[in-house]
Order: structure tokens, then C-alpha cells, then sequence
């Protein structure tokens, strides 16, 4: 047993002590080398310049599935961060979101990265995307079907017929337009006819759903320069005139269809939100993203009008 006051004493060797500490003034402890883990018991650490781990070492994670990290800057960690969420999180599983402060620096999410899906979903909100002197890469995926409101799709698909990448662009109410192709095939009368000559340019209508822009060169060659592709079925009972019906399968869709899609999903977010247990930090930003779900779903029935 050591007895008297500390300040002045010291010690050196093994020493075996238990119990719980209590200091009677601020403790300063020198560089130490720890010999086993530290449990916080809950608290908090402050005041610290920085973290340095190891090489091939962890950095900051959660030991809890259920559960987030978040590091981020200001005394009130309303800044700039980021946002991790566990893989089996009640409301956003595997979600990684990065905030940066807005004009009235206020913590504001800009791009969000959706988890527990093979093929996530990263979305940009309130921010510009400026790719300077690089360039973006789409691979042919299948269509992706219409977004929410006031959206436009843009992607790579495989050509009908002749497996060459066309660039395509969906709209909110399905309708698909075909606005870029790769190379045309060597017996192309592109390529066959000479310069100069006259063609005709001619709208064809295979079916309700399909609309095509050709060029018909002499000897009845065509080209085509514009696919336009329709799934309302608004605008495919509009479409008169066409060569054949419309073929078995075809996707139509009604507005009211669309909309309910989108609802759901937004439902489903917002019930996920509402059932999370959030701590004080992260109750701003629940708020923000229920004011961001209600302002979709305003969007949304807003088609209706």
C-alpha cells in the first residue's frame, strides 16, 4: 500500500492496482504505451489534436451493426462530414453520406451512397458536378425505367439488332430517346454513298410505341437518325397512324402508376427515418431528409395538375 500524496512520489516497476480512481485535481499523464484496449464507458474524449493509426490498422468504425460513425467539423458537428451507417442499420443499412456547410453554414448532405443493394445509388443534392479535363463512362446496362418527378435518365444500352453501344436519355413519364450511336456498320450507305447526294428525310412509325427518324438515300438504303420510344399510355393512344400494333410486352405505364412507384419508395425511407433511434447530433438531419421525403412527395402529386 502506498500512502502519503502522489504529486512528488514516483513509480517505477510492475505495480498491480484495482478499484476506481478518484483525482482530487487534474490529471496530466505523460506519454504512455498501452498494454491492452480502453473501454470509454460511454464518455467523451475532447481536446484531442488528432488520431494516428497504424499502417494497415482501423481508423474510426463502430463495433455495433446497428448503429452509425459520424466525423465532422464545428462544436456542434452541424459542418462538414461524413456519415457511416452500420450494414444492418434500422433506417439507412451500409449508407455512407458526406456533408459540406451551406451559404448560412449550416451542414448540408451532398452526396449520398445508398447500401445493402449489389448495385448502389449514389445521389448529388445541392451541388454542381464539374468534371474539369476528365470525362464521365457509362456501360450498357438495361433500361432503367422512368425516375420520380422532374428527373431524366441518361445511359448505355446495347443496339437492337446489331450490338453496337447507343447513348440514351429516359424521361419521368418513360419515354426514351435514343440521341447518340457508335459507329455504323461498313456497308452503312454512310459510308457507301458518295458525298453530295440527296436524301430524303422521313418520319416512320413502326408501332404506338416507337417513333424513328430516317434517312432513305437513292436504291432505297436507309439510315436511322433518331429512335423515339414511348411507355405512357397516354401518348400511345395518342399515336395514330403507325405501320403495326403494339408488340406483346411492351411496357406501358400510366401517370398515376409512376407516381404511386415513387411514393412507395419514399414512404419506406420516411418510415425507416421515423423508427430510428437518433441521438441529439443527428436529429438535424433526420429532419432535413423528412423536409427533403415531403418536398419529393410534393413533386411527385404536383404531376397530377
Amino acid at each position: 500500500m502506498i500512502g502519503g500524496s502522489l504529486v512528488t512520489r514516483g513509480l517505477v516497476g510492475p505495480r498491480t492496482v484495482g478499484g476506481t480512481w478518484t483525482a482530487i485535481s487534474t490529471w496530466t499523464l505523460p506519454a504512455v504505451t498501452l498494454g491492452g484496449n480502453i473501454t470509454g464507458n460511454s464518455k467523451n474524449i475532447t481536446g484531442v489534436a488528432y488520431f494516428k493509426v497504424i499502417t494497415g490498422g482501423y481508423g474510426v468504425f463502430s463495433e455495433v451493426d446497428n448503429s452509425f460513425v459520424t466525423i465532422s467539423g464545428g462544436a456542434d458537428g452541424n459542418a462538414g462530414g461524413v456519415w457511416a451507417y452500420g450494414k444492418s442499420n434500422v433506417s439507412t443499412p451500409g449508407y455512407v453520406e458526406i456533408y459540406t456547410t451551406n451559404a448560412s453554414a449550416a451542414a448540408t448532405k451532398r452526396l449520398s451512397i445508398l447500401g445493402g443493394a449489389n448495385q448502389a445509388t449514389a445521389t448529388w443534392t445541392v451541388c454542381h458536378q464539374d468534371f474539369g479535363t476528365n470525362y464521365t463512362s457509362y456501360t450498357e446496362m438495361s433500361a432503367p425505367g422512368a425516375g420520380a418527378a422532374n428527373t431524366a435518365r441518361i445511359y448505355a444500352l446495347e443496339g437492337a439488332g446489331d450490338a453496337l453501344t447507343d447513348l440514351c436519355a429516359v424521361f419521368q413519364d418513360g419515354t426514351v430517346v435514343v440521341f447518340a450511336e457508335e459507329s455504323t456498320p461498313l456497308d452503312s450507305p454512310l459510308f457507301t454513298q458518295p458525298s453530295g447526294v440527296e436524301v430524303k428525310h422521313r418520319m416512320i412509325k413502326p408501332h404506338p410505341g416507337l417513333i424513328q427518324e430516317v434517312l432513305e438515300y437513292p436504291g432505297g438504303q436507309t439510315f436511322v437518325i433518331k429512335y423515339i420510344e414511348y411507355h405512357d399510355a397516354d401518348k400511345i393512344a395518342a399515336n395514330t397512324g403507325c405501320d403495326n400494333p403494339l408488340p406483346e410486352g411492351w411496357e406501358v405505364t400510366t401517370l398515376q402508376e409512376r407516381i404511386a412507384k415513387q411514393i412507395d419508395i419514399l414512404a419506406k425511407r420516411e418510415q425507416n427515418l421515423k423508427s430510428f433511434k437518433a441521438e441529439p447530433n443527428d436529429i438535424p438531419r433526420i429532419e432535413a431528409e423528412l423536409n427533403e421525403i415531403a418536398e419529393k412527395r410534393q413533386r411527385e402529386l404536383a404531376r397530377t395538375s
